[in-house]
């Protein structure tokens, strides 16, 4: 379903609230990301919906997409405006997620676009601390030779 591009356009044409909030506060953009359906995302964006929209807990569907490590939507979220930077409730960048999560090629696309590798989540760590923490070298190592980053 999420990937069935055919459907939402005919929704859409029918007149589909593309905004619309689950109990979440998620979109459908939100899903669309998370699961990697960029020609959803793609169609969801032309219909103007916001890529910058927040769920419940300040989250973007770039920071879906970041956690889930779906390289295609990051890079059409960023190329249509979503903001690399964005936070949510506890601070967390996209970055903080791929750096959880050991999202190695989203990382990359995430600091060619700009991604501030020395931003500090509510508990004070940086997402390349987050990756050495939890054994994503791999990770860790894209994140701690960018240029812009101090590992504090």
């Amino acid at each position: 379903m999420y990937n069935n591009h055919e459907i939402l356009e005919s929704v859409i044409s029918k007149g589909a609230e593309v905004e619309i909030k689950d109990k979440d506060g998620r979109t459908p953009l939100h899903y669309a990301a998370e699961f990697n359906s960029t020609e959803c995302v793609k169609i969801l964006i032309d219909n103007k919906c916001d890529v910058n929209c927040v769920d419940v807990d300040d989250l973007t569907p770039l920071h879906l997409a970041a956690m889930r490590n779906c390289a295609g939507s990051a890079q059409l979220l960023l190329e249509k405006g979503a903001k690399v930077n964005a936070v949510n409730k506890y601070q967390n960048t996209p970055l903080h997620f791929a750096a959880k999560h050991n999202r190695v090629e989203v990382s990359k696309i995430l600091l060619k676009n700009g991604a501030d590798p020395k931003l500090k989540a509510q508990d004070g760590l940086t997402p390349a601390q987050y990756a050495e923490l939890n054994g994503h070298f791999e990770t860790y190592q894209v994140i701690s030779e960018t240029k812009t980053c101090r590992i504090a």
